[in-house]
């Protein structure tokens, strides 16, 4: 009886280290890098760069891109993106990003301020 209470215990245990509340995982998820979003569209203006990210409200470019470690990219072009990764410079017009990681932007962009 008593080995089944131990070994009942230890599952308990165990269970309960495994559950963590969601404010903890969400700060193990936490990016390294800022998020960017904006409308994805090939460009090659930068020499650097394969693609530009455009603001939404504007359409006016914000920030050049290269994806070096990204797969599936053709999903992505043309739509609503939010991406993540570190900012290089160089001597183009605009910030260059290596995006390590990209996902489509919520599916209700904020509304854009009145001209």
């Amino acid at each position: 009886m008593t080995s089944r209470r131990i070994a009942f215990v230890l599952v308990l245990a165990a269970v309960l280290l495994c559950l963590q509340p969601a404010s903890v995982e969400a700060l193990r998820y936490k990016p390294i890098y800022p998020l960017r979003g904006g409308q994805l569209v090939e460009d090659s203006t930068c020499p650097a760069a394969t693609h530009v990210l455009r603001d939404l409200c504007s359409n006016a470019p914000r920030t050049y891109l290269v994806f070096n470690r990204v797969k599936g990219l053709k999903r992505f072009i043309g739509q609503d993106v939010i991406v993540n990764g570190p900012i290089e410079t160089t001597s183009c017009s605009l910030p260059l990003l290596d995006v390590r990681k990209i996902g489509f932007a919520p599916s209700l962009p904020p509304p854009c301020p009145a001209p």
